[in-house]
């Protein structure tokens, strides 16, 4: 029943004459804890909130997604749970369609894997993330298999480079922090970065040196001039991916 909040009181006198073993929810959005029926319902039963993930809580989802996908009698790879995270945010009803999405998918398998989280990649945002983890992996074969299909779907090539030179230069500023600042969390407080990301990029920074990644942003910077001056798109895009994968 649809109550409107004026009517939620007119509840209360009837909560004490429930017979014994029937159960009533009560759903909201917002909740006054002033209200007769907040209070009579805290008395009489059990009040839960449950509150959406922060922005900056991805590791809980991540978490939660290995939680869900272990209640159904599957396990999944750390690695394809925070992909997966990526891909959907935090919102917990689009999760829930992709880890159900998943396990159809994977059939008798036991476990899912990050290529299965690509397998079932929209051509939109998830190829842009599978693209940019590719990259940095030096993985030109998957590189250029992810760009293809965000090319074809005619993807915003400055918004790709833009995506990578940030993930670049987090990487670049993540290895200009002591070494004795490790943790991830203070490691973005100091380059005011989500934590989140960070731990993504100190994670990958020991595969790169200094003058790398200065020379990859300055690759990264030179294609955006020649997309900017009418140099075919899919071929410059194609070789600064081969430079950066070292080939």
């Amino acid at each position: 029943v649809d109550l409107k909040h004026k009517e939620w009181d007119k509840v209360v006198p009837h909560l004490k004459d429930l017979p014994a073993g029937t159960k009533v929810v009560f759903w909201a959005d917002k909740v006054d804890k002033r209200s007769k029926l907040y209070k009579a319902l805290d008395k009489l039963g059990e009040v839960s909130e449950f509150q959406a993930f922060a922005e900056w809580e991805q590791d809980k989802v991540v978490d939660w997604i290995t939680r869900q996908v272990k209640g159904l009698n599957k396990e999944i790879d750390r690695t394809a749970a925070e992909d997966l995270q990526q891909i959907c945010g935090n919102s917990l009803r689009k999760l829930s369609s992709e880890i159900e999405k998943l396990i159809t998918y994977i059939g008798d398998t036991k476990t899912i894997r990050r290529e299965d989280v690509a397998a079932l990649a929209s051509p939109g945002d998830i190829n842009t993330f599978a693209l940019a983890n590719s990259i940095i992996d030096k993985d030109l074969k998957q590189s250029l298999k992810f760009f293809r299909i965000l090319y074809k779907n005619k993807a915003d090539l400055f918004g790709l480079l833009g995506l990578l030179a940030t993930q670049y230069r987090t990487i670049l500023q993540v290895k200009s922090v002591p070494r004795s600042v490790n943790n991830p969390f203070k490691v973005a407080q100091t380059i005011g970065a989500n934590p989140y990301f960070v731990k993504k990029c100190l994670a990958k920074s020991g595969k790169f040196k200094v003058p790398e990644l200065v020379a990859d942003l300055e690759l990264i910077l030179q294609t955006g001039l020649k997309l900017k001056s009418g140099e075919d798109q899919l071929t410059t895009f194609e070789l600064l991916l081969s430079s950066l994968c070292g080939n």
